[in-house]
């Protein structure tokens, strides 16, 4: 329904139509196009446009100054606005202002006055649902995608798994039109390429030659302006099935191998810098875990690594035994500004050739090549809480397809629903996902919380033993079970409170209601060691009192810790801890801890994976080793009877573990028999955090 707005409706009354009346802009229109499911209306409340509708305004004077606003109805959400040529605000998702004020005597005004039209357009969509697009003109697996100026790109196309066909083409999405177009063909075929936007053009990197299928290391770029090609400097070495990330005008190639995946022999763990604005390359950090066939996406400036298939043995994070050569299961995560990785939360499945996007922080796994060689139809959604509800699976269970965040929506195009000699899909689907995740409403602290204000004051001490959560808001890293201990002095160590996770070690500063922290975090790197991984760690939060359990202990009486950290890897998040009331002391025979401890160590550096023994005597002296040649001494001195809190002074020898650590180790009654939790560091580099079992 078209439905023209009066000149009078959008005109500002009084004495700025008096100002303006020597320039009147004679031509310009803005039109508002509204789909289904909602409509838009201006703040002044001069504007409205229901679903459905194509209103149009004549904007008629230098003064315009409105802020549009997208209501979707009840079902629906409001996705962004959509990018289309002459269209505002495309791809937010936020309120719209418009305005000509400040334009007078600017280039800008010449447009205004020459009867240009432009767009407002939001996007409305039900959310976790699945639309079908049209179809990719030339069907194709191991494609990849750009996104420049609202339209995709979709290259490598027009071959299947078998090589039938030949993969040169390059395909143009407008979503305005929901046409396709094809454009000039890639000038040298291939693909399982890797493909990154920077500065209006798409460069094509790596991928597996037509014919033969051997890596290479050619980088071309495609300008959609002039719909032309042109030659990058080279990889540093060939590589096909990689991913690659675009952060801060960067363009960051991960993994890949000689081959796309099965079939190769030979896998990489580097990653590979390129600078467009310098026409050069240069190496980063490896990942911990080489793999070809990898999912890669940008999150904020950091990089998450997905699943693969890996030619090598190696150790997973939280494996007993090595992992044989296959497809993985293996999440990381990489700085751009540290320039280090670390390990996330595994996939509950292995999976490589899954496309991997990220939406407001979230990140979304979508289909691939399972370890027992099916074609996935799942979809992993993770947030700044760890995973995330299921959302509706694939329409269509597919591998070596591209995924690409276009206007708020995800798009899924090419691949391949077989694995084997399966044919190629031209199969385009788009799926909304839900609004990104919100923070915990009932906490003090959240992903967004500004600089603290003021709390509660209360006269309980500090000092004590507490749990609580750790969250993770920069990566998607999730929420963490975990223990902390702090001392009369400040100091402070916490801890996951029953696996993997992240260390914290420094000192608090109380100030009334308010405390500051500063230290080290040690960011995991293997199953509960940490190796090469700590950044400086600052913390600042409120006390409040109590007034919740924890593991069925009353916090009558003690304090709630509740703050935000960061660390200079560019993680950050906000956590609450909650002291356990203080009981009595335990009995003497309780909180002796002389026995024979026994645990597992797994880790990436070294590769380990073995029990390892330590013995306590009656006196508190530990003595131990591991398979690997690491002889453990150390002293064990009672810190608080209550919680059976000891402070450890440990030495490593033999090995390349070795060092001195100092820190603390807790004993708890398990299940079976009893547990002992150790987090000790030697303030640098290198920290561990153990799990012990008493021999029974």
């Amino acid at each position: 329904m078209q439905r023209r707005i009066g000149k009078s409706t959008v005109r500002l009354a009084g004495v700025l139509l008096l100002l303006a009346a020597s320039t009147v802009i004679t031509g310009c229109k803005l039109q508002i196009i509204v789909p289904p499911g909602g409509h838009v209306v201006s703040e002044s409340g001069n504007i409205s446009c229901g679903a459905g509708e194509s209103c149009t305004i004549d904007i008629t004077d230098v003064f315009f100054d409105e802020t549009f606003q997208a209501i979707p109805d009840p079902g629906y959400t409001f996705v962004s606005w959509r990018q289309r040529l002459l269209g505002w605000c495309g791809g937010r998702n936020a309120p719209c202002r418009l305005t000509t004020t400040g334009l007078l005597d600017t280039p800008f005004m010449s447009m205004l006055e020459d009867d240009y039209l432009f767009y407002l357009q939001p996007i409305f969509a039900v959310p976790n649902t699945w639309t079908r697009r049209a179809d990719l003109p030339h069907p194709g697996v191991g494609v990849a995608s750009c996104v420049i100026d609202g339209r995709l790109y979709v290259v490598g196309a027009g071959a299947d798994s078998s090589g039938n066909g030949k993969p040169e083409h390059i395909d143009e999405y407008d979503p305005v039109t929901n046409t396709w177009r094809g454009r000039a063909v890639m000038p040298v075929a291939r693909n399982f390429v890797t493909a990154s936007a920077v500065g209006g053009k798409c460069y094509v990197i790596g991928g597996e030659m037509y014919p033969g299928g051997e890596a290479t290391n050619l980088v071309q770029a495609y300008d959609p302006l002039t719909n032309t090609w042109q030659e990058k400097a080279p990889l540093p070495e060939s590589r096909a099935g990689a991913g690659s990330a675009e952060v801060n005008g960067k363009i960051y190639v991960i993994g890949g191998g000689d081959r796309a995946g099965a079939g190769g022999s030979s896998a990489r763990a580097a990653v590979a810098i390129y600078e467009p604005a310098k026409n050069q390359w240069r190496s980063g950090a490896n990942m911990q875990v080489p793999r070809a066939g990898v999912g890669v996406t940008a999150l904020g400036d950091a990089i998450v690594a997905v699943g693969g298939y890996s030619f090598d043995g190696w150790v997973d994070f939280a494996s007993t035994l090595p992992y044989p050569a296959g497809t993985t299961d293996v999440v990381e995560l990489y700085s751009t500004t540290a320039d280090q990785w670390q390990g996330l939360e595994n996939l509950p499945i292995s999976l490589q050739h899954t496309a991997l996007t990220a939406y407001h922080g979230e990140r979304y796994a979508f289909g691939g090549v399972t370890g027992d060689s099916s074609v996935a139809g799942e979809v992993y959604h993770y947030n700044a809480h760890g995973r995330g509800d299921s959302p509706t699976g694939l329409p269509t269970p597919r591998w070596g397809h591209t995924s690409a965040l276009l206007d708020g929506q995800i798009y899924l195009v090419g691949g391949s629903g077989t694995t084997g000699t399966g044919a190629a899909l031209a199969l385009t689907q788009m799926y909304t996902p839900e609004p990104p995740f919100p923070p915990t409403p009932a906490l003090a602290f959240d992903c967004n919380s500004p600089t603290p204000a003021a709390g509660s004051t209360t006269d309980a001490p500090t000092a004590g033993y507490y749990s609580g959560t750790l969250y993770n808001c920069a990566q998607g890293g999730g929420a963490s079970d975990v223990t902390a201990w702090v001392d009369e002095e400040g100091r402070f160590r916490i801890f996951p409170s029953g696996g993997g996770g992240q260390l914290f070690t420094g000192s608090l500063q109380i100030d009334g209601d308010r405390f500051q922290g500063t230290g080290l975090n040690f960011a995991e790197q293997g199953y509960r060691y940490f190796s090469g991984g700590a950044t400086r760690l600052w913390m600042d939060g409120l006390i409040a009192e109590g007034q919740s359990d924890f593991d069925g202990f009353s916090l009558g009486g003690g304090r709630n810790l509740e703050g935000r950290w960061g660390s200079e890897w560019g993680d950050y998040g906000y956590f609450t801890l909650g002291q356990y009331k203080s009981p009595p002391p335990e009995p003497t025979s309780w909180v002796s801890v002389a026995g024979i401890w026994s645990g597992l160590r797994e880790g990436f550096n070294p590769p380990f994976s073995g029990r390892y023994d330590w013995v306590i005597d009656t006196d508190g002296r530990l003595s131990g080793h591991d398979p690997t040649g690491c002889a453990y001494t150390g002293q064990l001195t009672l810190l608080d009877a209550r919680y059976v809190i000891y402070e450890l002074d440990l030495t490593i020898t033999g090995c390349p573990l070795a060092g001195t650590y100092s820190g603390i180790a807790n004993k708890s009654g398990g299940p079976f028999n009893d547990v002992l939790h150790v987090a000790v560091d030697d303030g640098s580099q290198h920290a561990l955090s153990l799990y012990l079992l008493l021999d029974l």
